[in-house]
């Protein structure tokens, strides 16, 4: 009885390793998601929609997004822009990313955008979207620049403003 219980064990761990991770061609190259852990539907994570954000672009409307050189693992989702905190600031200034999550590949199916408002001074962007995948539909989340880096405005070339709402139209596209 045992042996047969390690044998069912072995085999159901083999199947698991087995399963072939989810794969979608894009403009910008293979992305690469997984399986997410509570519940029976896949994740792309960290998907970039528009270039780095620091530096010259500080301030300035989206760059397009770099086309991957080989497969990207789209796995990483704690990308968060940077933002005001009790501690300072937090995130990263490159942070122009979607998460895709959806039940499978197979089908064509009715998209979903979330865009959290969160009066555009922290992110959102880590909801779960489990009970909306259930019903088939493709759930996107996206990243934008918050607080002074994506809504200053100076009038002048270096700050036209509005960087974050730019942002969000980019990610639309």
């Amino acid at each position: 009885m045992c042996s047969y219980t390690v044998w069912l064990l072995l085999c159901v761990c083999a199947l698991a390793y087995a399963q072939e991770e989810p794969r979608v061609n894009t403009t910008q190259g293979v992305v690469v998601g997984q399986q997410v852990q509570d519940g029976d539907y896949l994740a792309f994570y960290g998907i970039h929609y528009g270039g780095d954000t620091s530096g010259e672009n500080r301030f300035k409307a989206p760059t397009p997004p770099p086309i991957y050189s080989g497969d990207f693992y789209a796995v990483n989702n704690t990308t968060l822009c940077a933002q005001p905190s009790s501690s300072g600031i937090i995130g990263t200034e490159d942070c122009l990313v979607l998460n895709i999550h959806t039940k499978n590949l197979a089908t064509p199916k009715p998209v979903i955008v979330w865009i959290d408002g969160e009066e555009y001074a922290s992110t959102g962007n880590f909801y779960p979207f489990k009970n909306l995948v259930e019903q088939d539909l493709v759930v996107v989340s996206m990243n934008y620049r918050l607080s002074i880096f994506g809504f200053l405005c100076l009038g002048v070339t270096d700050a036209p403003g509005n960087a974050g709402l730019k942002d969000i139209i980019q990610g639309l596209k």
